[in-house]
C-alpha cells in the first residue's frame, strides 16, 4: 500500500524516528533504540516476492535455472509458484561471502504460462540481492 521496498510490522511502538544514523521507537513506557540484529532475541523473518510474470509470451514454459548475484550468510528457500497457485520450494544453502555469481537448477517437468518467484529467508540471516535472473525455457504449446 505505501510503496516501500521493505516493510517490517512486528512492533508496537506509537511512533518511531531517525536522528542521525539510529532509529528509535517510542511507546507508552519509554524510548527505545533499534539495533541489532534480532528481534528481542528472536531471528527476524525475511521474504521477498518478485511478482509473477509470463515472460512476455502466452506459451508454456519450463524454468530449470535461476542465477543469482548474491551475498547471503545462511540457506533460504527458493519458492516458485505456477498456474493454479502450485507452489515448488527449492532450496538454497550455498553460503557466499561477497556479491557473487551463484546458480541454482529448479525442478524439472514444471511448465506452466505464468510464474511468480518468491525468496524466503530460513534463518534470519542477513542477505544482498545484486541480480536475479530466471531463464525460461519457451515450449511449443500456447495457452488461450
Amino acid at each position: 500500500d505505501t510503496f516501500a521496498h521493505s516493510q517490517y510490522d512486528g512492533f508496537d511502538f506509537d511512533s518511531m524516528a531517525r536522528i542521525g544514523s539510529r532509529y528509535y521507537g517510542a511507546k507508552r513506557d519509554g524510548i527505545y533504540q533499534l539495533d541489532g540484529a534480532t528481534d528481542d532475541g528472536d531471528e527476524i523473518p525475511w521474504f521477498l516476492s518478485l511478482g509473477q510474470t509470463d515472460s512476455g509470451t502466452a506459451f508454456f514454459k519450463r524454468v530449470p535455472r535461476v542465477y543469482m548475484g548474491i551475498k547471503n550468510e545462511g540457506a533460504f528457500y527458493i519458492r516458485t509458484i505456477t498456474d493454479g497457485g502450485k507452489q515448488h520450494v527449492y532450496l538454497f544453502q550455498r553460503h557466499t561471502p561477497s556479491v557473487a555469481g551463484a546458480g541454482e537448477k529448479l525442478g524439472r517437468g514444471v511448465k506452466s504460462r505464468y510464474w511468480g518467484y518468491d525468496l524466503v529467508g530460513i534463518d534470519g540471516s542477513d542477505f544482498e540481492l545484486d541480480q536475479i535472473e530466471f531463464f525460461p525455457v519457451v515450449l511449443g504449446r500456447r495457452v488461450l
